[in-house]
Parts: structure tokens; sequence; C-alpha cells
């Protein structure tokens, strides 16, 4: 997890880290993903046509659909903690198969589940939204937050971080103009604050997201954006970017 390279990944309030590249993780073919900070906490990858994983150690999940966008994803992975985190920053590595923007109309992907269908984060265009939506955060009471950036089929290292009344957006280290979405007011954040579980790349019901995942981490206190770009720039060469 880039612990032994300059610069070093932030670890003070490091909660949790999944990183799919180290043998203390993930093993290829395993259908195990586990937690390097607390032993026992593991996510268990399921699905009939995957997840896969390449020669460096990403990990796949492919949509199963024949043409419906809104099929779901019958590869995931589920995760459950040992007790409830402060999620006050999740950042993770990600490789869409297209571009949010314009590749999924009416079709939002959904990244992460948190407990419950009414908590999640997820991209592209949706029906009702503002123009130019890319990516989003929903809370029990409707969209929170969402950017306008677009985002390449490539991978980038995504990043909330709560700021105390929101949760802002950073797209590979850098700070992005976050936008108040329906339910600005962060009513109901305290559902993505405090999490016991949460599942990868579905929200159990549709809108599946399709493309590679690597490092996921969650911090229990919220990070400077020093310490974001420190973290982008310690990982960033395993990317290629």
């Amino acid at each position: 997890m880039a612990s032994n390279y300059s610069p070093k990944i932030v670890t003070d309030g490091l909660v949790l880290c999944l990183d799919a590249a180290d043998k203390n993780s993930f093993i290829s073919g395993s259908t195990t993903w586990s937690d390097l900070i607390e032993a026992g906490v593991n996510g268990t990858l399921s699905g009939s046509d995957g997840p896969t994983v390449d020669s460096n150690g990403h990990i796949r999940f492919n949509e199963n659909t024949s043409g419906n966008a809104a099929t779901i994803n019958s590869n995931y992975m589920d995760i459950s903690l040992s007790s409830q985190i402060s999620m006050y920053n999740i950042s993770f590595w990600h490789k869409p198969d297209a571009l949010y923007q314009d590749a999924y109309a009416g079709y939002y992907p959904t990244l992460f589940q948190f407990e419950s269908s009414a908590a999640y984060m997820s991209g592209g265009p949706w029906t009702g939204g503002a123009a130019n939506e890319t990516f989003h955060l929903w809370g029990p009471g409707g969209e929170m937050t969402y950017i306008k950036d677009d985002i390449s089929a490539d991978w980038h290292y995504f990043t909330w971080n709560w700021n105390g009344s929101i949760y802002d957006f950073y797209l590979d280290g850098e700070q992005k103009t976050t936008y108040n979405g329906t339910n600005g007011d962060g009513q109901g954040v305290n559902s993505i604050l405090s999490v016991t579980s949460f599942r990868l790349a579905n929200n159990k019901s549709t809108y599946s997201a399709r493309g590679y995942f690597d490092i996921i981490h969650i911090y229990n206190s919220q990070q400077t954006l020093t310490n974001i770009s420190q973290n982008f720039n310690a990982q960033r060469s395993r990317f290629s970017v």
C-alpha cells in the first residue's frame, strides 16, 4: 500500500485498506479481498461471470447485460466490518470502461453502496439532474453533492472528503467544484458517515459499474488537500498516471 516508498501514504486515521496487488490482501483466483488494517475483515467477491483479475492485480467487474444497461451486475464485492467506522474520507482507484459523462445515457453505474439502497456513489448523467453531471453522492434524502468534470476512461484516483457540512470531491489529488444536489443540506448523511458494510460495483438492484478497481482506503478523519495529494503521488506510478 505504498508504505515502503516515498512519498508514503497517510496512515493516521486509516481504518480500511484493500490493496488488490498486495498478496496479504488479495491472491489471484481467490474470492476474498482482505483488509490490511484489521485481521478478519474480508470482502467477498461474487458472481458467475466475474470478477476477474488482470496480470497487474487489478480487479475487474463486468456488467452482466445483453444491451440492457439497467440489468443487475452478477459480480460484485460485499464487505462487512467488524464494527461501525466513521467514513470521513473514502478514496479509491478506478478505471471505468467508458466515459461517465456521455457513455451511459440514463444510466447511473453504482460504484459503492453503503448498507442500504438509499446511500451510494454513482457516475453518469441522470434524468432530472442538472446539466453535465458526471459523478454523484446520494443519501437517503436524495442527491447530496455532484461534480460536472469530465472523467475519462482511464485510471483515476477518486476521493470524497467530509468538510464538516458536505462531502467535497477530489479527482487525481485535485479538489473539484462540488455542487449541492436536491438534498444539499446533507440530510441522512449519518448513514454514510457511519458504516458497517458496503457493496462494491453494484447497488443490489440495478445500475452496476463495469471496469477495474484497485486500492480502497477509508479514513475516520477529514483529510487535508496535502494528505490527499500525498496519497495520489504515492500510488500513481502503479497506474501509469
